[in-house]
């Protein structure tokens, strides 16, 4: 599932926002017309980097990405293409391009990634997490924010359903009963069609409450409103 954008904005009411993307490679580095060094941290830099590079759309900067990837945009002193990772579908593969870590235990070329695992490079951590054995779906999360040029609150590497709502579903935001995220789409839909049902007895499983075309859309499930969004442009993200 390749066609349209290589990232989404995923924003749930009183959830958080996120973004989502459902390429097999997400490559990790820094964006064009962003300094290679200097400390973006207390001294604004990072504020003043994010209002020189725009809103969410003009973040999706793919000049560092290949066909097929997506493109993650940090800040600070990471390299154009500092690391990526790669969906294989019955795990996560960490390649590294550059200093990086896992675990703290320095990566040369490849590794696999366990279910849960502290990335570092360039001295900022990732958070990566795959909470579900049944799905290869992953969340990245940062701990220090002001090292990325995006602000929200988690990166969704999807691979086949996203479960929001409980203690042990990708997203974790109180909403009971779980909801249940499939993305399908083909060449032709110009991108994924977002179908979200409930996690609840008496519904059959994967039933379809509403759904989100590729060009974005909202739905109410369960009270709450949950919003999709395409960023930046279909098909050109890579170089």
């Amino acid at each position: 599932m390749q066609s349209g954008p290589a990232w989404y904005e995923l924003s749930i009411d009183g959830g958080g926002t996120y973004w989502l993307t459902v390429r097999r490679a997400v490559v990790l580095g820094r964006s064009s017309g962003v300094p290679a060094a200097g400390g973006f941290g207390d001294g604004g830099e990072g504020e003043h980097a994010r209002s020189l590079i725009g809103d969410g759309a003009s973040m999706v900067d793919g000049r560092g990405a290949r066909d097929g990837e997506a493109f993650l945009p940090l800040l600070g002193p990471v390299a154009r293409r500092h690391a990526r990772i790669v969906d294989e579908g019955e795990g996560h593969r960490l390649e590294a391009f550059a200093d990086c870590t896992v675990e703290s235990r320095s990566v040369r070329g490849a590794v696999w990634l366990p279910s849960s695992a502290r990335i570092a490079l360039a001295g900022l951590t990732i958070r990566f997490a795959r909470p579900q054995p049944a799905t290869n779906t992953a969340v990245l999360r940062f701990d220090e924010p002001n090292r990325t040029v995006f602000s929200v609150d988690g990166v969704v590497l999807y691979s086949d359903i996203l479960l929001i709502g409980g203690g042990r579903s990708h997203l974790s935001c109180g909403l009971e009963p779980e909801v249940l995220l499939v993305a399908n789409g083909t060449a032709q839909t110009g991108g994924p069609v977002f179908r979200l049902g409930v996690q609840s007895p008496g519904t059959p499983a994967g039933a379809t409450v509403c759904q989100i075309p590729p060009d974005g859309g909202c739905c109410q499930v369960e009270g709450r409103m949950i919003c999709i969004r395409p960023l930046g442009d279909s098909e050109s993200d890579g170089a």
